[in-house]
């Protein structure tokens, strides 16, 4: 016993200790950021790029590291590349821990689920702004026991650079050995050290998977004293107006539009999913403060044409323009073109700032309610962070939802996180809101807070583009109604006037 704490407390080990984790941390810093890459190449639309990526993956999983180690040191030097052996093994560990890294960032990157990605384009979010705050917080939740444990075997893979000469604890270890022949005493104080520093990475692990526990991270808040009732309704509207105000007076887009007071038009758009047609010819426009429903069976296209105006999808023929703006796509010589530059699209979308309720909420899950509304306002518009939260605020007492204001979304109703994902759009100050069928996921007795809100927005002169198959709603708010079957306009009309002969049944209602 006495002998393996002498060698336990060696300094000879510990010094290989240091040198083992050293190589560890550099190698693993390495191999995250270039993991990363390869996941992010892997799905890259550029086919010789994911050939490349494939071929490097079949290289790398298929030799054993060690093979690997011997590789790079001999080989480098024949390259020009005079490497020290610790450096080579921190290359060569990066390498070859890359690849593996690259499936476990892409399975986590790919459990993110889409309506996230939709809900950060809608809100004018660059694709590399989704990455950093919406997908890379969230697959980490899914990765993190994973990612601890390949830093655990990173650092016990620091031993095969004995082979290349490191002088690291193994190796210190393999000496002391062959000078005293002390073999079952210094080999368990060498397990042990590497046990010590291998549960230290476990307890960070078991830390970073708390920080990730979204419902400890709810109990933690500080919550309200009961449930404050919403503002009464000229209350809310007059908040709502203010909002929508300030979205009209904002200069980053000409509001003027192409016809006068036109917002939204769409000039005989089509729309195509490979050799399916799901748009034809669609003719349709939306002035200032107007309130227009599309309704019609499943399938016929509303959810698509809605989609269409803030480019969440492309067009496939037809041009869309927004307050007199095309939204994603430039004018040129062969006429008007997506642009490729997704940050340029996402301008695009945060300047002519278009609110977008999705019908299954799509708040972001790693973010509190409070979070989901000043994200955008922070990050895209610049705004004030104690002013962005005093909107919230606001939003969210208009809403009666003060007292959720610290909540995750998971512990909200369907009807709560609808409302919030209304205050969300909203505190963007939109000039247009899109509504994407908001009360078909709710219970029916939920239905009416969503309609509720909406009832207001209209009232408080929000122009609104609403997909929906609340009839009773649409008569009552909306000014104009459009009906679809089959892709196409079919009906178009004030609710008053609405064909006689149109079925409840044709608009999409039960």
């Amino acid at each position: 016993m006495s002998e393996f704490l002498h060698y336990l407390t060696l300094p000879e080990l510990l010094w290989g200790l240091v040198t083992a984790l050293e190589i560890a941390v550099y190698a693993f810093a390495l191999a995250i950021v270039w993991g990363l890459v390869l996941a992010l190449l892997h799905s890259s639309p550029v086919l010789p790029l994911r050939w490349a990526v494939a071929a490097y993956m079949w290289v790398i999983r298929g030799t054993p590291l060690l093979l690997q180690l011997i590789f790079w040191y001999n080989l480098l030097p024949h390259l020009g590349w005079k490497l020290d052996a610790q450096p080579t093994a921190v290359l060569g560990l990066a390498v070859n821990y890359a690849a593996f890294m690259c499936e476990l960032f892409r399975g986590g990157l790919l459990a993110v689920k889409p309506g996230q990605l939709e809900a950060g384009t809608a809100l004018g979010m660059s694709p590399a702004r989704i990455l950093v705050r919406i997908q890379i917080p969230q697959a980490l939740r899914v990765i993190a026991p994973s990612l601890c444990s390949m830093a655990i075997l990173m650092v016990k893979d620091t031993s095969l650079a004995s082979v290349i000469a490191v002088n690291e604890l193994t190796l210190r270890s393999q000496q002391i050995v062959a000078a005293n022949f002390k073999y079952i005493s210094v080999f368990a104080a060498a397990a042990a050290i590497y046990m010590l520093a291998t549960t230290v990475i476990a307890i960070f692990q078991y830390r970073l998977e708390r920080s990730f526990d979204y419902d400890r991270r709810d109990r933690q808040q500080p919550g309200g004293d009961g449930h404050p009732p919403p503002l009464g309704s000229a209350a809310a509207i007059e908040v709502m107006r203010e909002h929508i105000t300030r979205g009209q007076t904002t200069d980053t887009i000409d509001t003027r539009g192409a016809g006068g007071d036109i917002v939204i038009a769409l000039d005989h758009v089509v729309k195509k999913y490979g050799d399916v047609t799901v748009l034809q010819d669609i003719n349709l426009t939306v002035r200032t403060g107007e309130v227009v429903c599309i309704m019609g069976p499943s399938g016929s296209g509303k959810s698509t044409l809605l989609r269409l105006v803030n480019h969440v999808e492309p067009v496939s023929g037809g041009v869309v323009r927004v307050s007199g703006g095309l939204v994603g796509y430039v004018e040129g010589p062969k006429g008007v073109v997506p642009l490729k530059s997704g940050r340029k699209r996402a301008a695009d979308r945060a300047a002519a700032r278009i609110g977008m309720v999705f019908q299954q909420f799509n708040l972001f899950e790693h973010f509190n309610v409070l979070e989901n509304i000043t994200e955008a306002p922070i990050r895209i518009y610049g705004q004030d962070p104690a002013a962005a939260k005093s909107d919230a605020l606001a939003l969210l007492k208009v809403m009666g939802l003060e007292h959720v204001a610290t909540r995750m979304p998971h512990r909200l109703s369907g009807g709560e996180q609808q409302r919030v994902a209304i205050a969300r759009a909203l505190a963007t100050r939109p000039r247009v809101m899109l509504f994407d069928e908001p009360t078909s996921a709710l219970d029916r007795d939920r239905v009416g807070e969503v309609l509720q809100v909406m009832r207001q927005l209209s009232q408080a002169g929000m122009t609104m583009l609403v997909v929906t198959h609340e009839l009773a709603f649409a008569q009552q708010c909306a000014d104009r109604i459009v009906v679809m079957k089959d892709g196409r306009i079919v009906e178009e009309n004030s609710p008053d006037r609405l064909r006689s002969n149109v079925s409840e049944g044709s608009l999409g209602v039960d």
